[in-house]
């Protein structure tokens, strides 16, 4: 996990989701996203924390990789695709929450409209279509 750097990407990922989050409630003053910013930092901290979910991960891995695959997993890590890999991820995350939430955006959008025109009574019809989803 100190290889493929999870905490720092945890880190960046978390502070655009606490943005992503400000903005889809309508709360986009900067004092709430900041301050949603460092609830979810202090969250992190717990997380990453000496007995935290991070080390309870540990038997996770343990259960579905090798000692030998764990070392693969790092050497390749290691290597300028694995680096890039590592940096690109965060961001890869990011877009796809975004992408994510603007489809999710637009089902709850068509879905209070329909909600509107059957007295109230909310129902979903069918699976998404192209016009709900993302541009």
């Amino acid at each position: 996990m100190e290889v493929t750097k999870v905490e720092e990407s945890t880190r960046k990922a978390a502070d655009l989701m606490a943005v992503q989050m400000a903005q889809l409630t309508g709360e986009e003053d900067p004092e709430d996203t900041a301050q949603m910013q460092e609830v979810v930092s202090g969250l992190i901290d717990v997380m990453t924390a000496e007995g935290g979910p991070m080390q309870q991960m540990i038997p996770v891995y343990a259960k579905y990789f090798t000692h030998d695959d764990i070392l693969q997993m790092i050497a390749f890590y290691e290597t300028p695709l694995g680096q890039k890999t590592i940096k690109v991820m965060p961001q890869i995350a990011g877009e796809s929450a975004q992408v994510t939430m603007r489809w999710i955006t637009g089902v709850f959008q068509e879905l209070q409209e329909e909600d509107k025109e059957d007295d109230g009574e909310m129902q979903v019809k069918g699976r998404p279509t192209k016009e709900n989803a993302v541009e």
